[in-house]
Parts: structure tokens; C-alpha cells; sequence
């Protein structure tokens, strides 16, 4: 086998990378506090924080990346990996939410634990 051939079975044989999913959405939405956060990128002492963006949910102490986003009546059905401060990779968990609602009134987001969050509105 010459080089040419060992660089293609080489570069067929690497693993594909892994790309995030997107949520279809225009920009930032966040409670008060989220609005905030994305503004000034500071929590200060409010830990009400909620943000959601094209390709994550965020708190003050929790982020999760979309994995997987997949229409429904009404939303979205995202799937994520989740991380919390303080806690290394080896302690991200997997999550799945649905995210419904449009820009005007806001996005809804419920959780697969059957917490919720309220409308999340344009920051």
C-alpha cells in the first residue's frame, strides 16, 4: 500500500466528530436575571439565572449542551449533557427537556423530571 492509500484508510478509520445540535431560535431568551447574565457575562449574587441559546440551557450552576433536537407538536424535544460547577466531566449526566413556545410570547422549557421553567423571553 503506497502513502496515499495509508492516509485514506487512516483518515477513514478516525472517529467523526461530534456536533452539537441547534435549536431553531433567533438569539437569547432568559428570565430577568438570565438577561442580565448574558449582558454583563456576571452572575453576582442572583442565582435565578435561566438562559436558553441555539445550543444550550444554562443556570448559575448548571450548563447543558444539546446533543439532539427533534420537532414536536408545538417545540422542540432536546436531548443534552449536562455539567454543574464543581463537578469534573467524569459527573456530566445526560437530560432531556421539551422546549416549546415562539419569540413573541416566549419559550417554555419542561424538564424530563417534570420540573419546568416560565417563559424565557428575548434578551
Amino acid at each position: 500500500m503506497g502513502p496515499r492509500m495509508a492516509i485514506i484508510g487512516l483518515t477513514c478509520a478516525a472517529p467523526a466528530a461530534a456536533t452539537a445540535a441547534t435549536l431553531p431560535i433567533d438569539g437569547t431568551y432568559g428570565n430577568a436575571s438570565g438577561c442580565v447574565h448574558a449582558r454583563t457575562s456576571n452572575y453576582g449574587e442572583d442565582d435565578s439565572v435561566r438562559l436558553i441559546t441555539p445550543d444550550r440551557l444554562e443556570t448559575m450552576v448548571t450548563a447543558c449542551s444539546f446533543d439532539s433536537v427533534d420537532p414536536v407538536p408545538g417545540g422542540y424535544r432536546v436531548g443534552m449533557t449536562c455539567a454543574s460547577e464543581g463537578e469534573g466531566p467524569e459527573e456530566n449526566h445526560p437530560d432531556k427537556a421539551e422546549i416549546t413556545g415562539d419569540a413573541r410570547s416566549g419559550y417554555t422549557v419542561r424538564f424530563a423530571d417534570g420540573s419546568s421553567w416560565e417563559p424565557l423571553t428575548k434578551c
